[in-house]
């Protein structure tokens, strides 16, 4: 499967509410950590770094394996208004990001797999394969649509797409997805409700598929930075390891229920 990952990066969140309480520079080997992981997998090989906050990337540079799989893409894109949410920034990122990769010569077939930086998707490799078994894929998410949370009117959302990793042809993105950021203040909480929406409208399209077979196993630290009864904030815990194990037999033994 040819694709370009394409990872996501804000190393200075400039006053950002609601994230994890970790210093700039914890931040920043975050990420090294992170792409030194990607970097170093047999399937990955080309990669685009996207950072917004025009933070110095010369030490994450210096620091990876592998260089020659990675191309950097700079930006100062991280001075939006703060109540606006990190979900407007990351699409706006993501624009810029295929913009870019439009400008190389890049074609609409061309797959993007897009994640987030801060911590590694450890089977990464069997999301790929997964990926790869997609026939005519142009957009791979994984949606959540249940009313569970509705039925016990616990304030919960129930209904969202998770954005820390999908696959997107770079024709649908710029189709369906392109400029869609600018509507989030006003119409989206956040990055996850946009593509739901995005899901909504495009799901009677060939080549859409909203649910993962697999759990991605995430390690490292969420960005948001809280903890409530069945959300835990640190991937590599108890309470996060058993949310996935769940999420996992779910996948298997009742696939009808999107959770």
């Amino acid at each position: 499967m040819d694709f370009f990952f394409v990872m996501s990066a804000s190393v200075s969140p400039n006053g950002m509410a609601g994230l994890s309480k970790e210093s700039i520079d914890n931040r920043e080997q975050q990420y090294i950590t992170t792409l030194s992981f990607y970097a170093s997998q047999p399937s990955i090989q080309k990669i685009l770094f996207v950072e917004n906050s025009a933070w110095p990337l010369e030490r994450i540079k210096a620091s990876i394996p592998h260089p020659e799989k990675v191309t950097w893409l700079s930006l100062d894109e991280n001075n939006f208004p703060r109540d606006w949410g990190k979900g407007y920034g990351e699409f706006l990122l993501m624009d810029r990001a295929i913009d870019a990769l439009a400008s190389q010569g890049c074609g609409p077939e061309t797959l993007i797999v897009k994640v987030t930086g801060r911590f590694p998707i450890l089977n990464i490799e069997t999301m790929l394969r997964e990926f790869d078994h997609r026939k005519n894929l142009q957009l791979a998410l994984d949606v959540l649509d249940h009313p569970i949370y509705d039925w016990l009117h616990l304030g919960w959302d129930g209904h969202h797409a998770r954005t820390i990793l999908y696959a997107t042809t770079l024709g649908f993105y710029r189709e369906h997805i392109r400029g869609r950021y600018a509507e989030i203040p006003s119409h989206f909480c956040g990055a996850e409700d946009l593509m739901f929406d995005v899901w909504k409208k495009a799901r009677a399209l060939p080549g859409i598929y909203p649910r993962f077979r697999r759990e991605p196993r995430l390690s490292g630290f969420a960005g948001s930075g809280r903890l409530c009864i069945i959300t835990a904030y640190d991937y590599d815990g108890f309470f996060a390891k058993f949310k996935r194990a769940t999420r996992q037999f779910l996948r298997w033994a009742l696939p009808f229920l999107w959770m």
